[in-house]
Order: C-alpha cells, then sequence, then structure tokens
C-alpha cells in the first residue's frame, strides 16, 4: 500500500494501530513501560489541552470511575521498595496485561483508577486525563493535583463519560491507559502494544456477580500488582474495610433507588445488584428495590419508581452541579409523587462515589451515611 504524505507524517504506532503497515507491527500482550520524555508528543503546559484528531462514540450506560483514597497523606512517587517482582500479569476484561516494570506515563479517562493510584502514591505518573473532574468526589489537595494534569480532547458520551481517539492517545506516547471500553478503542491500542486496563466493572462480558466491598479490595490488589505495591495494596484495603464496619446504619430496612441523572436530560439510569450502590445501600441498611436485576445499570422509567415508591432517592451524576441533578429530577413529570421527595429523603453524590470498585465506593457509603444523619436532624 502507498502511503500519502500526511500518513506518513504519523507515528509508526499509529499507522500500526490503523492496519496502514504490517512491518513492525506486534500483537503481543506483554508491555514495556517507558518515561514521557521518549519519543512521541512532547509533555503539555500543565492544564492544556491536547486536540483529538477525531473520533466520536456514544455509549449505551453511563460511564467514569474513579477511586479515591481515605489517608489524608500528600501523593509522591511510590515507595522505592516495591514489593512485587516484574514482570507481572493482570487481567483487563478478556485479556491479559503483561507488565515488565511499573508504568510511568499513565492516562486515565476522567478519573479511572485515580483513587487507587492516589492511594498507593503514584497518581504522579498520570501524565494525561480526559474530560471533566466533577468536585466532591475528592479531597481539596486531590482535586487540585487532577486538575493540573494535561487532558487530551475527547468527545463526550451522551450518558456521561468521554470518547477519545487512538490517534491522540498514540500521540502522548502512554504505557498505559486506565479507562472504560466505551472511551477508547481497546483492541488497536492492543495492536499497538499500550496497554489498556478496565475495571471489571465496565467489561461488557465479564460479570462480577452481586457486588460487595471484596470488590474495592480486588481492584487494589491489581493496581498494586501493576505498580509492584501489593503489600501496600493489601494495607489500604484493610483500612477501608475498617471504616465500612464502624458505619452506624441509619435505613431502618427502608427502600431505596440510586439513579444516574445527566442535568438537563429528560431520561435516566438505575442500578441493579452487581453495581456498588448494591453494597452501598446495603451498608447503610436500605433495600435496593431493583435488587432483583443481576445488571450493573439499566434504563429506568418513571412509571416503575413510581411502582417501587422508594422511601429514599439518591441521585449519581458526573456532570454540573448538586443544584443542576436535582432540579433536573425534580422536573421529571411525576417525580413530586413519590415517596422520597414528599419527606425530603434524596440525596445527591457524585457518581465516582460509585462505580466502579474503588476507595471512592467506600467514601460513597460514608458520605451516604452523612447525608442521612443530616437528613432526619
Amino acid at each position: 500500500m502507498k502511503l500519502t504524505r500526511k500518513q506518513l507524517a504519523l507515528p509508526a504506532a499509529v499507522l500500526c494501530a490503523l492496519g496502514l503497515v504490517a512491518s513492525g507491527c506486534s500483537s503481543t500482550r506483554s508491555y514495556t513501560t517507558h518515561s514521557a520524555s521518549q519519543p512521541g508528543a512532547s509533555l503539555a503546559e500543565v492544564g492544556k489541552t491536547i486536540p483529538n484528531p477525531g473520533t466520536t462514540g456514544t455509549a449505551d450506560e453511563p460511564t467514569s470511575s474513579a477511586a479515591e483514597p481515605t489517608s489524608e497523606k500528600a501523593t509522591t512517587t511510590a515507595d522505592s521498595k516495591a514489593d512485587a517482582a516484574f514482570p507481572v500479569t493482570v487481567t483487563s476484561c478478556d485479556k491479559e496485561l503483561t507488565f515488565d516494570k511499573a508504568p510511568e506515563n499513565v492516562v486515565i479517562l476522567g478519573v479511572s483508577g485515580a483513587a487507587a493510584m492516589k492511594e498507593l502514591g503514584v497518581l504522579d505518573r498520570v501524565k494525561y486525563r480526559t474530560g471533566d473532574i466533577r468536585t466532591g468526589a475528592f479531597d481539596a489537595a486531590t482535586q487540585a493535583q487532577l486538575e493540573a494534569i494535561p487532558t487530551i480532547a475527547a468527545d463526550k458520551l451522551d450518558t456521561g463519560g468521554s470518547k477519545v481517539s487512538t490517534e491522540a492517545l498514540l500521540a502522548v506516547n502512554p504505557d498505559l491507559v486506565v479507562g472504560y471500553e466505551t472511551g477508547a478503542d481497546m483492541d488497536a491500542l492492543d495492536k499497538a502494544g499500550v496497554a489498556f486496563y478496565s475495571p471489571n466493572a465496565f467489561c461488557p462480558t465479564t460479570s462480577t456477580g452481586k457486588a460487595s466491598f471484596d470488590l474495592v479490595g480486588r481492584e487494589l490488589d491489581t493496581f498494586g500488582k501493576i505498580f509492584g505495591l501489593s503489600d501496600k495494596a493489601a494495607d489500604t484495603d484493610g483500612v477501608l474495610k475498617g471504616e465500612v464496619a464502624t458505619l452506624v446504619p441509619q435505613g431502618d430496612g427502608l427502600k431505596a433507588a440510586a439513579l444516574y441523572i445527566t442535568p438537563g436530560s429528560t431520561t435516566f439510569y438505575t442500578y441493579g445488584n452487581s453495581s456498588m450502590v448494591q453494597p452501598i445501600l446495603e451498608v447503610n441498611d436500605l433495600n435496593n428495590v431493583y435488587a432483583d436485576n443481576s445488571k450493573r445499570v439499566f434504563d429506568a422509567s418513571m412509571e416503575s419508581l413510581l411502582a417501587e415508591n422508594p422511601d429514599w432517592i439518591v441521585l449519581l451524576s458526573d456532570e454540573g452541579t448538586d443544584k443542576e441533578t436535582m432540579d433536573t429530577f425534580l422536573g421529571f413529570p411525576g417525580a413530586e409523587d413519590l415517596k422520597a421527595v414528599a419527606q425530603k429523603r434524596v440525596v445527591v453524590l457524585p457518581f465516582a462515589l460509585t462505580d466502579p470498585p474503588s476507595p471512592l465506593s467506600v467514601k460513597g457509603a460514608v458520605e451516604l451515611n452523612k447525608a442521612m444523619i443530616r437528613s432526619v436532624q
């Protein structure tokens, strides 16, 4: 195939991923990490957006992810005493990823994996991100650190999250991309030799069964292996489990539902028993009215919500303010007839405090607990 002048200007990895050349392209899933200073696009100035050459997409369910630490320790470079030997292999959806060393030039979609990496002290390895960061999920210091990371231009998905092109990702020469399967072309990245890790909660072919806080430990364990910090991951999991154990439930066994709301939208989603919404409600002694559905997230209607008529409603959103989220929900026809609305038992939380399983999921349980206490005072 004769390549055009424009195609020849593309990085070799991009040509491989797009199938324009065959020589030198590898399909191996063993990934060698490298520093951000190697050939490829140079690091952008803090806060600068790197243009996206293009790629649009849609999704059929809300995406976003995140994870947030419970300690207030400042994020620094990971311990020099990494306790995991390399190479190390982890599973992402239905693929095995093998790392020769800990990644140093990481891209995250939204805040995917941010909390786990912050908890392990390796958030400084994240050199680029996509999308906006909703306030409220992270402490002020971590929020500021995330906002200072240069962004790669991406298209917004209709139901939350962002979609970034393969060219835009390869241009910044990452050794690891952390995100969700609707946010990037995982196969194209794999062909280009770039590891893409997606939490199991976002894998279309992977079922975690009924969700529990044990899933938080599994995700921490995976990130611990990737960065050679398995012992630290285990210690962190122990601390988080202690936080869950000390919660004093406020739900009295009442019915509840969690809804994903996009400010200004006319539709919403709800969550079944494979979402972290399930254990978050359970630990607060609330019964998920959609717990008999094994799907993580699915379309909901006001008709079904009125039929269930939960005592508590948790509104989740990736965008806008709490007020915008609440106003959108209250604007749905029939919302005023709900018991939870009449009794002022509607709580707004950042979606990142639920899925995928992460330290933020524990924070979500704690924040819901606090909101319930405030509402009855």
